[in-house]
């Protein structure tokens, strides 16, 4: 139930704003949970994870948002649902 309040609540993440995941809802293995992820795009219609396994977590996940994350030396890009990632304030 914690988990659909914290979907369901709080600020659209708006782009180069640093954003994290919100507590109980990372379903990815970027960025880490408290690590600092940068808004590079907000998508104008959210895009259904192409994923054809109903039984998979990503499966029609709506990504409406594009991260980055560094890694190393290189800004990895992923698409994500902006629900899952609240402002992050250092």
């Amino acid at each position: 139930m914690l988990s659909f309040r914290a979907a369901s609540t709080g600020p659209t993440p708006l782009p180069r704003i640093s954003s994290r995941w919100k507590p109980g809802l990372r379903n990815r293995n970027l960025p880490d949970y408290g690590g600092p992820a940068i808004v590079r795009t907000v998508l104008p219609c959210p895009i259904l994870n192409p994923e054809e396994n109903s039984s998979s977590p990503y499966f029609r996940e709506p990504m409406s948002v594009v991260i980055g994350v560094f890694m190393e030396d290189d800004l990895v890009e992923f698409y994500v649902d902006a629900r899952r990632f609240e402002p992050f304030e250092e």
